[in-house]
């Protein structure tokens, strides 16, 4: 898988899910313990088909050999561990902390925090270089707004001082990443959305405003589960973390590089309907990839999602049976109400078919789920998601829709982008705005569904836009009658791709309020003298 496949979010469920180790289980110190429990769990991971792993890795026992060499006792094991990923075929995103700081390192930093940063920037840069032209991916500080960390209070994760430092390490890294195109940085890892926070602080703006994705090929956060949010439903990430209400850089990816449950909170049939449950919100959110909280082969770990021996345990076996009947399938959109009754999603397969994810939050629920093809389904839901068998659909959006369809996108971006281009050379303003680009799916592309279904919004974003930058400079006011501003388009979105004849009209519909608006735009500027 390439990093443009790794980041696309509407690739199939089996293609998102990978999972987390903590390589110290035996230590910190370098081991043959230790690698023989490596080269076993990502062994296992590749048997189990998880395509990623987050190695949370740590640098202990800082040792300086000269000016600014800084030395840790880990390294050694970080190395092995990135190691055995690739050769594994195990994709590595490696996620740093300092989660197990010496007391020899908390002293370095309570002295001098500046200089013990730098001295994990060094470190980790080294091991940048060290993986040069290979796919490893890298994150930022471990979850820096989380205030159980040991170098932060709650006070202190948003300290301005304390925000702009991590910020400029993490900086650093990406930069670091960014020279090699082989490797991709996730920035961000964050742990507390804002309206989630128990104290109502915002830990995440300051980060933001400070520049921390600047940098970034994605945004990473963890949307953790607990009894005390939701009575620890995973459905809260619906509402809290959801791309399409909460968007720190639009357009950029997002990805989960921890979430999970832990069965010190919950029992383990809990556990496993919790965790299927939210890798399917997960990707029904349009995240690029998720990765399970934890792979512990130790034997140690109440997170793990595998017994020592790497058999399955309840959470293995309830999500992997999932995944191998979502191999190739990619979310389509909801058929259900959701909070407060059915949760159901459906699937669109490679084989012009569909399946249909469903549960409920509690109690139970006797639904009735509709195909596609018109077939119905009596279902019983309960809190464990379940799927239906293959349903057969008639595709009936044939090729020269989808042409015109296409042409149409084409020539509207066109026209936006030489509205735009004249407007900047006779008017002199930079502010005008860019449009978007829209990709555009060629025939048997397996996105090509899902692109017709977000297309209206997209289109709907680049020409309002526009019409915002109309607005601003009263250039309507010029031309329409009564001296009025132009108003929004607003395009009528399309949910049953399959209905083909109703899509037709619908896309007939919306194209004539895009085409006249674009019209209309250009009238003005001739009426300004602003075109020719």
């Amino acid at each position: 898988m390439n990093n443009a496949q790794i980041l696309d979010a509407q690739k199939s469920f089996d293609q998102k899910l990978g999972t987390f180790i903590w390589p110290y289980s035996y230590g910190l110190t370098d081991s043959q313990k230790t690698h023989e429990l490596l080269d076993k769990s990502f062994a296992r991971m590749a048997e189990l088909g998880l395509n990623y792993c987050v190695l949370g890795m740590t640098y202990a026992n800082l040792s300086r050999d000269g000016l600014n060499n800084y030395h840790a006792s880990t390294e050694p094991i970080n190395q092995y561990a990135i190691e055995s990923a690739l050769r594994n075929d195990v994709i590595p995103i490696v996620s740093y902390g300092m989660w197990a700081m010496t007391d020899f390192d908390q002293d370095i930093f309570n002295h001098d925090q500046q200089t013990f940063l730098n001295a994990i920037a060094e470190i980790h840069c080294r091991l940048i270089r060290r993986y040069k032209g290979r796919q490893v991916l890298w994150e930022g500080l471990n979850e820096p707004d989380n205030g159980a960390t040991p170098w932060f209070d709650n006070e202190g994760a948003i300290d301005p001082t304390r925000v702009r430092q991590i910020v400029q390490l993490n900086t650093r890294m990406a930069k670091q990443v960014k020279q090699d195109p082989a490797m991709m940085y996730f920035g961000g890892n964050l742990f507390t959305y804002p309206a989630a926070s128990s104290d109502g602080v915002d830990y995440w703006q300051p980060y933001f405003d400070d520049g921390m994705l600047v940098d970034s090929d994605a945004f990473a956060n963890h949307p953790y589960g607990n009894k005390y949010y939701w009575q620890g439903k995973p459905e809260f990430v619906f509402d809290k973390w959801n791309p399409a209400t909460y968007a720190p850089i639009k357009g950029m990816p997002y990805v989960s590089t921890e979430y999970g449950y832990t069965r010190d909170e919950f029992d383990d049939t809990t556990v496993a309907n919790y965790i299927t449950r939210q890798s399917v919100l997960l990707d029904a959110m349009g995240y690029s990839l998720f990765t399970v909280y934890g792979f512990d082969m130790s034997g140690a770990s109440p997170w793990s999602m595998v017994n020592a021996d790497g058999s399955y345990n309840q959470t293995s076996t309830q999500l992997l049976n999932l995944r191998d009947k979502l191999t190739g399938y990619h979310f389509d959109h909801w058929i259900s109400d959701k909070i407060g009754g059915l949760w159901a999603a459906r699937y669109l397969g490679p084989n012009s078919d569909e399946k249909v994810v469903y549960w409920v939050q509690d109690s139970e629920l006797d639904a009735t789920i509709t195909f596609l093809n018109g077939q119905s389904l009596s279902v019983h839901a309960t809190n464990t998601a379940k799927i239906t068998a293959s349903q057969p659909v008639q595709d009936v959006l044939d090729g020269d829709f989808l042409a015109k369809t296409r042409a149409n996108v084409i020539g509207t971006q066109e026209t936006l982008a030489s509205m735009q281009r004249l407007i900047m050379s006779r008017m002199n303003d930079s502010n005008v705005p860019v449009p978007d680009t829209i990709k555009i799916r060629p025939n048997g592309d397996r996105g090509t569904y899902r692109w017709l279904v977000t297309l209206p919004q997209q289109i709907e974003s680049n020409v309002n836009a526009m019409i915002d930058w109309f607005n601003t400079k009263q250039l309507p006011w010029y031309h329409m009658p009564e001296n009025q501003p132009m108003q929004h388009i607003q395009l009528r979105a399309v949910h049953s791709l399959w209905l083909g004849n109703r899509v037709k009209q619908i896309w007939s519909q919306n194209w004539l309020i895009v085409h006249d608006t674009l019209h209309q735009m250009q009238d003005i500027l001739k009426q300004r003298k602003l075109v020719d």
